[in-house]
């Protein structure tokens, strides 16, 4: 290897402060494009430079993410010099100096589960509020190789996850140390109209989390019943759960996320979500395979978005049991809440995409229905429940807020 060479990256202030933390764990937390993928990038190349024959992995949330975001950063970034080989199928980029890069994508528990069988002696997970805690916690136990090992995360904040808890309110010792709070303009290598976009685009919560970087609790949330302490349980207690029925609910999506929920129904009639496919820029024929093996055996109706005939046909024609469902927003909403409220309706603490919805699914401050955003798991849930129930909500419940 070159003793000579020299590598030199232009860091905004908010990144050379990232890049002079010294805890065992690491966050760099801000607003889109404030540089948080360049960071953890940056950092993971340091490491690998740093320790001879070491073997690391990034974690991204899908195969996409990893593709077309995760790996042109890394090529970008890395001389061509430095670069032994880069095996594509594998996914293992091998340095000169006998350093390995692991990718991998954390979508979900079968993923996640996947990497339990590496050593490793750093990881960096981007855009980590999109994943469980479950993902953080199997990363740190493969952190056993060498000394000095180091755990990176980078993401935009997405309301009180566990990311809160575990790096501001350190409730898992000092051992976390972030940067927070960074805004999407502190960035000095993006355009003034890309910021002059974002900022005529988001208003209110959404502009504070998505722009600044913040973490925000809503206000006008949908869901006021959702308690993360009553309606949240742990995935390996669903294992041992009898369910005599599953439905699932699906919507629709490309731009936006493509979602399917499985969902289990307990002999006292509980409705369990068990699991959840959540993706952007999924083409459906290339989704329909993970479809079914989240259902695996356990058969039953999937309720759909109404509009999507053709999806529904598709979906039917691969041997699916899938039905366009009663879309009545308002009443659906209400037959969440009071299911909410019962105690009747659980999340698998692994399903981190519905977490982020009922924590940011809010009302219009001008119009009686809910905002268009982060909406999608929230509309294939109301499917799913609402129709299975026939339409029906329990009397007494009727409010609009």
């Amino acid at each position: 290897m070159r003793q000579d060479l020299e590598i030199n990256f232009k860091a905004s202030p908010h990144q050379k402060e990232f890049f002079l933390l010294k805890t065992r764990y690491r966050a760099f937390i801000g607003g889109i494009r404030s540089g948080k993928s360049y960071a953890g990038a940056i950092q993971c190349l340091k490491l690998a430079l740093q320790k001879p024959g070491c073997t690391g992995m990034v974690g991204g949330v899908t195969y996409p993410m990893i593709n077309d975001v995760i790996i042109p950063i890394f090529e970008e970034i890395t001389p061509r010099c430095l670069i032994k080989k880069f095996n594509q199928n594998d996914k293992v980029m091998e340095l000169i100096n006998g350093s390995k890069i692991l990718f991998r994508p954390l979508e979900n528990t079968r993923q996640i589960d996947r990497i339990r069988g590496i050593t490793i002696n750093w990881a960096w997970i981007d855009e980590g509020a999109y994943l469980p805690e479950y993902a953080w916690k199997v990363v740190q136990g493969r952190l056993s190789e060498g000394e000095d090992q180091v755990c990176l995360l980078t993401t935009t904040p997405k309301g009180f996850t566990w990311i809160h808890d575990y790096f501001i309110q350190k409730e898992h010792g000092d051992n976390y140390s972030a940067v927070t709070g960074v805004s999407s303009d502190s960035n000095p290598f993006i355009g003034q109209e890309f910021i002059d976009d974002l900022l005529q685009g988001y208003t209110g919560e959404y502009l504070k989390q998505e722009f600044y970087g913040q973490f925000i609790k809503f206000e006008g949330l949908v869901y006021l019943e959702f308690e993360p302490k009553k309606h949240l349980i742990p995935s390996h207690k669903i294992k041992d759960m009898d369910f005599r029925d599953w439905i699932y609910g699906y919507d629709a999506g490309y731009r936006n996320p493509r979602v399917f929920l499985k969902i289990g129904i307990t002999h006292d009639d509980k409705y369990v979500i068990t699991d959840v496919f959540y993706r952007k820029e999924a083409l459906l024929s290339d989704s329909i395979g993970e479809f079914m093996e989240i259902m695996g055996e356990d058969n039953g109706t999937v309720y759909a978005d109404p509009s999507a005939r053709g999806e529904i046909e598709e979906m039917n024609n691969r041997g699916m049991d899938v039905d366009g469902a009663d879309n009545d927003v308002g009443a659906g909403i209400q037959c969440i809440k009071d299911f909410l409220d019962k105690g009747n309706l659980m999340i698998s603490n692994h399903c981190q995409a519905v977490i982020n919805e009922f924590n940011s699914y809010r009302w219009h401050d001008e119009k009686d229905q809910p905002i268009k955003e982060d909406d999608h798991s929230m509309d294939a849930l109301r499917y799913a429940i609402y129709t299975h129930e026939g339409g029906s909500i329990a009397l007494g419940t009727l409010d609009n807020r």
